[in-house]
C-alpha cells in the first residue's frame, strides 16, 4: 500500500589515459568515490500520509583498463576489466551492497592471408563474465558468461562493413542447480564510414 521513491544528484570525478606503443596499447579509466543528495519518499494511499527524508547516496570508486597487444599484423588479443562503481553502496549509514562486481572479457582477431573476392575477412572471438548485481544466502552469487564468434564483411569499396556474429551464454546461481538459463543469439549489424576529401585550392 505504501510508494516509496528515492531521488539522487551528485557529481563524480573521472580521468584515464592511453599509453600507444604500436603493438601494444594499454588504456585505463578511474572515476572517484560519490556522494549524491537525495530524498527518499514515502507515501500511503489509502491513509494520505506522506513523509519526506534527505539521505546520502554513497557509491565507491570505479576503476577499467584494458590491454590490446597485436603479435603480428595477422593476429591481435584484447582484455578488459571493468568494476562497477554500485558494488559498494551506502544509504545514509545503511549498506545496502557490498560486494564487488567485476567484468572480465577476452577477445581474440585473426586477419589472415585467406582471400574471397580479392578480400580479407577478419575471424572474431571473444568471451567475457561477470557476475549480476544481487546475490542471497539461498542461491550464492548469480553470475553470467558469453561466448562469441563472429565476421565482418566489407562492402562499398571498403565505405560500409557487415558483421555478423553467433553467440552462446548461460547464467547460473553458485549454491544451487534450479536456477540456470541458456542463451543463443545471432547478431546482424551494418556500419558505414563517410569518405571526407579535402579541397586544395592553389
Amino acid at each position: 500500500d505504501d510508494v516509496h521513491d528515492l531521488y539522487a544528484t551528485g557529481r563524480s570525478f573521472a580521468g584515464g589515459a592511453l599509453l600507444d606503443l604500436g603493438r601494444v596499447r594499454l588504456a585505463a579509466l578511474f572515476r572517484s568515490r560519490t556522494d549524491l543528495d537525495a530524498t527518499l519518499e514515502s507515501e500511503n494511499k489509502y491513509a494520505g500520509i506522506w513523509y519526506g527524508e534527505d539521505l546520502t547516496v554513497s557509491s565507491d570508486k570505479a576503476f577499467s583498463g584494458g590491454l590490446w597487444v597485436g603479435p603480428t599484423r595477422y593476429l591481435s588479443f584484447e582484455v578488459d576489466y571493468y568494476q562497477s562503481p554500485w558494488d559498494h553502496v551506502d544509504l545514509g549509514d545503511l549498506p545496502v551492497a557490498a560486494r564487488d562486481v567485476e567484468r572480465w572479457s577476452v577477445g581474440v582477431k585473426y586477419q589472415g592471408d585467406h582471400l574471397w573476392r580479392g578480400r580479407k575477412y577478419p575471424l572474431m572471438a571473444g568471451y567475457y563474465r561477470q557476475p549480476l548485481d544481487w546475490e542471497s544466502e539461498i542461491t550464492g552469487e548469480i553470475a553470467e558468461e558469453f561466448w562469441s564468434l563472429g565476421t565482418s564483411i566489407p562492402i562499398g569499396e571498403g565505405r560500409a562493413s557487415i558483421t555478423v556474429s553467433a553467440e552462446y551464454g548461460r547464467r547460473e546461481a553458485e549454491d544451487t542447480d534450479e536456477l540456470h538459463e541458456t542463451i543463443y543469439g545471432f547478431s546482424l549489424s551494418v556500419s558505414a564510414l563517410e569518405a571526407w576529401r579535402r579541397e586544395i585550392r592553389r
